[in-house]
């Protein structure tokens, strides 16, 4: 509205994307959370109120939700002006990509140390329905759970039993959802996802298909920057671009994992999730600078034409009575 005064969305000149970025562990409920019942604090820990993780409820900046909408929406907006006005360089040189598939499902990845461990088949372990301050779960679970359940793993049976072989890969995670395992009607969770770097210049975007937590992003963006700088590209310019192209949870360091609060329960292939992706992206990256293709894992199947849908399909779309939306009414 401000860029293209008088003009409907759509058909401005001007484009802007608010993108997402390492945005895992990021609330925008500034005011934090507090038990709804007493007003104190929630359990540090598991993030409860007497053991209930519905009591333990994150909010602010505003009165209510609407309102906290509104400021942070506000604030986004006035601080994306403020850096648009204040830019001081064009971005210009090279433009290129390497994209690949990789099976995340069974990766060797190869630590610093030189120890190999591996990736495992995806699963949700159950601080996962615990959910967070931001949404809590419902049923008895929360967060910071390390230990399993037997009659949840009864009920979580019927979908698939995880083998002594995928425990042993995702623990200290206990699986609540052996996700990766399972087959009807289609898989839930995918081995092969896609990953990709974009060049424009010196800024580079790291394309990944899951959310990373604050500490996570750091770690890919400093391993990435290390390639760039020993390929003589001088302060780079690196951002991630979260959630793209696919959808697999979340991902946290090593440690984050050990925790095993909401987002270590749905980094699904395991405590080297992290490790597995920063290794990946090292790999395209050197392909990018050194003018090499990438190598790449088969893609995953089509399933469009398979999809389950419990939702009815829309039979109107048109301007509720009485009301008016870009110059058209009823």
């Amino acid at each position: 509205k401000k860029m293209n005064p008088g003009i409907l969305p759509g058909q401005g000149s001007f484009v802007a994307a608010f993108a997402s970025t390492n945005l895992g562990d990021v609330s925008p409920n500034t005011a934090g959370p507090r038990c709804i019942d007493t007003g104190k604090p929630c359990d540090l820990v598991t993030s409860t109120c007497g053991g209930n993780t519905n009591l333990c409820i994150a909010s602010g900046p505003g009165k209510n939700m609407l309102e906290s909408a509104e400021i942070i929406g506000r604030k986004q907006f006035e601080k994306a002006i403020e850096l648009m006005e204040a830019e001081s360089e064009q971005l210009e040189g090279t433009v290129s990509y390497r994209h690949s598939f990789v099976d995340m499902s069974n990766l060797t990845v190869t630590l610093s140390d030189g120890t190999e461990v591996q990736t495992c088949p995806a699963a949700l372990g159950y601080a996962f329905a615990g959910g967070t301050t931001d949404g809590p779960g419902q049923f008895p679970f929360h967060q910071s759970t390390n230990t399993s359940n037997p009659f949840w793993n009864m009920i979580s049976g019927f979908l698939s039993i995880p083998t002594q072989k995928q425990v042993d890969c995702q623990a200290p995670k206990p699986i609540l959802l052996n996700t990766g395992e399972v087959k009807l009607p289609y898989s839930w969770d995918p081995k092969s996802v896609p990953v990709s770097i974009f060049r424009i210049g010196s800024f580079f975007i790291l394309n990944v298909p899951a959310e990373l937590t604050t500490m996570a992003g750091r770690r890919l963006r400093k391993a990435v920057r290390s390639i760039l700088e020993n390929r003589g590209i001088d302060d780079p310019y690196i951002t991630i671009a979260g959630l793209a192209n696919s959808y697999t949870h979340y991902v946290t360091t090593f440690e984050e994992y050990a925790g095993q609060r909401y987002e270590a329960a749905s980094t699904l292939y395991g405590p080297h999730t992290l490790a597995g992706y920063i290794q990946e992206f090292e790999r395209i990256t050197s392909d990018l600078m050194d003018d090499r293709e990438s190598s790449s894992d088969p893609p995953p199947k089509d399933l469009g034409d398979k999809q389950v849908s419990l939702i009815p399909p829309r039979a109107v779309d048109t301007v509720g009575f009485a009301r008016t939306v870009c110059g058209h009414n009823r």
